[in-house]
């Protein structure tokens, strides 16, 4: 007997750890742990409970639960012990705080009563689980899903406004041949025409911020887009912000997307914009052109020796701290209160600058302001931005037989009339159907084919196809108003697949259309 009692001692005490050993397992564990008795004292806390409260053990244990002011650290967690006391049921749910300086973070939060041996309440335990990363992580995938759902909304968009600014560009054309030199509506005509090509423009940039696509690298003078961007913010920001625009002498050329650019300016300005907007001050954007010295060249792997061109943007705000200076090119790090932020503007712009061979460097001082300086290579300011280039000679023209197909009626006025000044027998048809109709029962009497691609009942595609059915190799011409790596949109491999010649994006002004049917034309001549 006393043998079976001393191995039911040895089996209790091994399936008992004991207090001690359960103290250092909590020591150990990253989820945060308090113990506190009905009556308010807090009784245990572990390290991780310590970081997540912000008040060291030694001012918690054996003293009641701090006043909730939900300002100071931890104070959402005594609100959350307070508001438990005296229920007993299981409270959980998760508290989320944001620092400036040390980001978000989120604790998965439950509260449990404990019962003694007759079912009353003498103690609760708080357990809190850190889940900031998990938070982070479904932050990421909304936002992910938020622009998947706007690309899809810009691509709608951009069709119909490609159609509206390609009657208004063509249209505009026509009007200033009929309007004679030194006419008063001759200039109000070339306002209209160059706001209709800004609106092309703006296009192209939003179809590009939607839709993940190829860069394109030209020569591009930084000066006019600078002009540019800061007339436009003027509108935009509050009149306490003074705009200062300080640009050196001579050209400033780099090879650059031109689109991205407008990118990098316009979110330093708004940034800029939004650390003055409480107080006003001053947004400073300089441009110039500087050397960088092997030895500077040396101190960063985004640089190198030679000429650069500066773009500074600065402003008078609040400034920043070395801890936020260490997190502003973080995925989805913001400062920005209430929602207004997504922690992605300087990550991309530090991703354009980096595919343009620059870098970006950053100045900042608490209550002194912020310096952004994009540094980008500079570029021979001679070839195609020359200012003593020719002029350009007159659109080409030709006596062909063209048959112009789309559904939109303003498209094809517009269409059907500058493709006559240029010398082209025009026949128009208002919808895909009607155009086969014409082409199959003259399938001969037609030397070309331009054809919108977006088109109710049969898609431009699809009646290039049923065409060269009818008649293999007659040229074809396909415009579209949706980029080419959007769902809707069509790549040249696949038109050439099909037969079809060229693929352009609406608008197409009136020398670029002559010259695409030109070339086709001639092309399929020589073939």
């Amino acid at each position: 007997m006393d043998q079976i009692r001393r191995n039911r001692t040895r089996t209790t005490n091994q399936r008992d750890p004991g207090p001690r050993l359960l103290a250092a397992a909590s020591e150990q564990d990253e989820a945060a742990i308090v113990v506190f008795d009905s009556g308010g004292t807090i009784l245990y806390a572990n390290r991780a409970a310590e970081k997540a409260l912000g008040i060291a053990r030694s001012d918690l244990v054996g003293r009641p639960i701090p006043a909730p002011d939900d300002g100071a650290p931890g104070g959402k967690l005594f609100r959350m012990m307070r508001d438990s006391l005296g229920i007993r049921d299981v409270r959980s749910g998760r508290i989320t705080a944001e620092d400036n300086d040390a980001g978000l973070y989120a604790l998965d939060v439950r509260v449990s009563p404990l019962r003694d041996g007759r079912g009353a309440v003498r103690h609760y335990v708080l357990v809190g689980r850190d889940v900031s990363h998990e938070v982070l992580l479904e932050r990421e995938l909304r936002q992910a899903q938020k622009m998947e759902a706007i690309g899809a909304l810009v691509g709608g968009i951009a069709h119909d406004f490609n159609n509206i600014l390609g009657t208004v560009i063509s249209c505009a054309e026509i009007a200033l041949d009929d309007t004679p030199e030194g006419s008063p509506v001759r200039e109000d005509l070339e306002h209209v025409l160059k706001a209709g090509r800004r609106g092309k423009g703006l296009i192209r940039q939003i179809l590009t911020f939607s839709r993940s696509s190829e860069q394109e690298f030209s020569p591009s003078q930084l000066e006019p887009v600078v002009k540019e961007i800061l007339k436009l913010l003027r509108a935009s920001i509050p009149a306490s912000i003074e705009i200062c625009e300080k640009i050196g002498p001579g050209r400033h050329v780099v090879l650059a997307d031109s689109v991205q650019v407008h990118q990098i300016l316009i979110n330093l300005c708004t940034n800029a914009a939004h650390a003055m907007q409480a107080k006003g001050g001053v947004l400073e954007v300089r441009l110039g052109r500087i050397e960088v010295d092997p030895q500077t060249a040396a101190g960063s792997p985004d640089l190198h020796a030679g000429p650069y061109i500066q773009l500074t943007v600065k402003d008078s705000g609040h400034g920043m701290s070395p801890k936020v200076l260490e997190r502003i090119f973080d995925p989805f790090f913001t400062t920005k209160q209430g929602g207004t932020g997504t922690g992605l503007g300087l990550p991309v712009v530090r991703g354009i600058v980096r595919s343009h061979g620059g870098a970006l460097l950053v100045e900042s001082e608490p209550g002194r302001g912020t310096a952004f300086h994009v540094l980008l290579p500079a570029a021979d300011p001679a070839g195609e931005l020359s200012e003593n280039a020719s002029p350009p000679s007159p659109a080409p023209g030709g006596r062909e037989r063209i048959l112009l197909v789309d559904d939109e009626e303003d498209l094809i006025y517009a269409g059907e009339k500058a493709l006559g000044r240029l010398g082209y027998e025009v026949t128009a048809a208002s919808s895909s159907l009607e155009a086969l109709e014409l082409f199959r029962a003259k399938p001969e009497s037609f030397d070309l084919v331009i054809t919108d691609q977006n088109m109710s009942r049969m898609s431009g595609v699809e009646l290039a196809r049923a065409i060269l059915a009818i008649r293999p190799g007659i040229p074809i011409l396909l415009y579209t108003g949706f980029s080419p790596d959007s769902d809707e949109g069509i790549t040249l491999e696949r038109a050439h697949s099909i037969g079809i010649r060229e693929v352009h994006m609406k608008p197409l002004e009136r020398r670029d259309m002559a010259e695409a049917i030109r070339r086709v034309l001639d092309e399929s001549r020589s073939g």
